[in-house]
């Protein structure tokens, strides 16, 4: 059974049996890797789902993300049940940014949080990209509508900005750990 779930490890994956794990903020975090990518793999819960996700920091490499006074409780109120989720992102972003966006929209659909609304990628302004993909900012956030903003600012912060939460990353490789930061904060980890 133990050399089962090693195989499908390694094929999902691509880990390795018997690597060494990490246990941070009472989280055990197992090393994979994903084509040339380190990621760590935990368990978290969130009310009654549960789920195995990657992340690609551990908690205490994104501490030095700020995360504004009350961001987390404001989204954990029991009243806070949007129709739909948005991660919207500049069009014209380097590609970690995409990743980003990707994995807060990714965290928020696998387990099921603000009671399980669909969970969509939007660009931020207009643009001749291929991909069809709404326009949505901060102006449209409202009580049925979440907004995450995963943008390019001078430091890395996830503040509120009305019913909008703004993911912002000093330099694009920030904007992994950003994203983790914010995840890791819904998921009560931090």
């Amino acid at each position: 059974m133990l050399r089962s779930c090693c195989l499908v490890g390694m094929l999902l994956w691509g880990s390795a049996c018997g690597e060494t794990t990490v246990q941070q903020r009472g989280q055990v975090f197992r090393p994979v890797r994903q084509g040339s990518n380190q990621l760590w793999l935990t368990d978290l819960q969130v009310g009654d789902r549960q789920a195995t996700l990657p992340f690609y920091y551990l908690p205490e490499e994104t501490a030095d993300v700020v995360v504004a006074p009350g961001l987390l409780d404001w989204l954990a109120e029991p009243g806070f049940r949007p129709s739909v989720v948005y991660v919207s992102i500049d069009p014209d972003a380097h590609h970690y940014t995409f990743t980003a966006g990707a994995e807060i929209g990714r965290f928020v659909e696998d387990l099921g949080l603000f009671g399980g609304p669909k969970v969509q990628m939007a660009f931020s302004k207009a643009n001749q990209r291929p991909e069809q993909l709404p326009v949505v900012d901060c102006a449209q956030a409202s009580a049925t509508v979440a907004v995450f903003m995963v943008e390019q600012g001078g430091s890395n912060e996830v503040k509120r900005d009305g019913r909008c939460v703004r993911a912002t990353y000093h330099v694009p490789q920030d904007s992994l750990r950003v994203a983790d930061r914010l995840c890791y904060g819904l998921g009560g980890v931090f």
